[in-house]
């Protein structure tokens, strides 16, 4: 038993979920049951039936902590990072369970091997990503700002890990609002990575790519579209046409052509990506649903509003099959499919279709994460296209209440709140906030 438990004396003070006791234990269904029949005999630990996992006192975890060696510390981290990789995307229910043990995992291993330790820096790195899938983004932004300082005084301000994690930090520039920061961060990382790892670089062009969707952040529509260009000829030419790095630069481009009102433009690169990514990795793999999606997306853009539908419809209904339900992608569908059959009168369906999105992102991602408000913020545009319009005031003076206090009063989901509360009150008997539903390109 003494083995088993070693894990458990780095954790935070609350309950373990099921899931992590057997990634920090090493054990199966059966060991586990075995070690909580003999620990709880011992009184070192108890189980708690729903949901399934235990609760050690922390008394007690500090005790194994003390007593373990450094080969069954250097364990319990190792087994605490693979869990995180494993949950940090596509598992935001778990992550949000265990995040609290796996950050005191992370600050145990940073307390006892130093900031430096590379073993360390790869969970600080992990830990980032999963702020970031919890939509805490702030401290997202903490962690990459952390990761940064250490890679530039470690390996030198242009050695390629350095380079990403610029990279990555500007993506948390862009995810609080700060796109001017986010912009001058890209610009200067593609110019030291066009001299020191060549422009033809596959880190190279990611770059490229970053800084022009940096651009189209900040309305700079023609530059983004003048790099995406350049970029898409180079991924061609030197990764080919069919590569998944060429395909995003597509779908790239094809944003470009949307945002200048090219729609006819966009429409061929999106349909042409999608048969694409049909043939060469089947109707329900998840970056086929992507371009899918893109291209519903496309078609709403050009006012094709039944094409979109109809995708919409096919994208979720796979979606929901393969990914599950509750999956961020499926209740990104969710959303869009919302969104099809607002666009064509349809609010009824469009309401009972966010209300639920709305419920099951309460629940999966929290009642605070930037989804679920933007799910309230849906939300409160059908009760003003049906007319409930002290129903969307109430909706959105609460979400602006909350966007102030989670993501601060100039974050541009805030700025978008104030306006449909002003847009609420001044027209309590008029259609709508001023900014619809957004659709997601995922």
């Amino acid at each position: 038993m003494r083995d088993a438990v070693s894990g458990l004396g780095y954790i935070a003070d609350a309950f373990v979920p099921e899931a992590l006791v057997l990634a920090l234990t090493g054990l199966d269904g059966d060991g586990l049951s075995r070690l909580v029949e003999q620990a709880g005999r011992q009184s070192v630990l108890r189980w708690q039936p729903e949901p399934p996992g235990i609760i050690i006192h922390a008394l007690i975890a500090g005790v194994i902590a003390a007593t373990n060696d450094k080969a069954a510390f250097a364990g319990a981290v190792e087994r605490a990072h693979v869990r995180l990789v494993s949950i940090n995307q596509n598992d935001p229910v778990a992550l949000r369970s265990e995040i609290a043990h796996l950050r005191a995992l992370r600050q145990r291993a940073v307390a006892a091997w130093g900031e430096d330790d590379e073993r360390a820096l790869q969970f600080t790195i992990s830990l980032g990503v999963a702020m970031s899938t919890l939509g805490r983004y702030d401290e997202a932004l903490s962690l990459d700002e952390e990761t940064l300082r250490i890679r530039e005084r470690v390996l030198g301000p242009e050695h390629p890990d350095t380079l990403r994690a610029r990279n990555n930090l500007a993506v948390d520039y862009r995810r609080v609002g700060r796109y001017e920061q986010a912009l001058a961060l890209d610009e200067e990382t593609l110019c030291i990575m066009e001299r020191v790892l060549g422009p033809e670089h596959s880190d190279t062009l990611k770059s490229r790519n970053g800084l022009a969707n940096a651009y189209a952040y900040v309305d700079r529509h023609d530059e983004a579209l003048a790099l995406h260009e350049g970029t898409l000829r180079i991924m061609e030419r030197v990764l080919g046409l069919e590569h998944p790095d060429t395909l995003v630069s597509r779908n790239n481009l094809a944003s470009d052509y949307t945002n200048l009102g090219r729609h006819d433009e966009a429409l061929a690169l999106d349909e042409e990506t999608l048969a694409i990514r049909e043939r060469g990795l089947g109707p329900e793999h998840p970056d086929t649903l992507r371009a899918r999606n893109n291209l519903a997306i496309s078609y709403r853009q050009a006012g094709r509003n039944d094409e979109a539908l109809a995708l919409d419809k096919t994208t979720l209904r796979i979606r929901e099959r393969v990914l599950g339900p509750e999956h961020p992608n499926t209740l990104i569908s969710r959303n869009n499919l919302a969104i099809s059959y607002t666009n064509l009168g349809r609010h009824d369906e469009a309401l009972a279709l966010n209300e639920e999105t709305l419920r099951i992102r309460e629940r999966v991602l929290g009642p605070e994460h930037p989804d679920t408000l933007s799910s309230r913020n849906n939300l409160a545009n059908d009760y003003s296209n049906l007319g409930r319009h002290d129903e969307a005031l109430a909706l959105n003076e609460e979400t602006l209440r909350i966007r102030e206090r989670v993501l601060g009063p100039e974050h541009p989901d805030t700025l978008s709140s104030r306006n449909n509360v002003a847009a609420a009150r001044r027209t309590p008997s008029g259609g709508g906030t001023d900014d619809p539903p957004p659709t997601v390109s995922l």
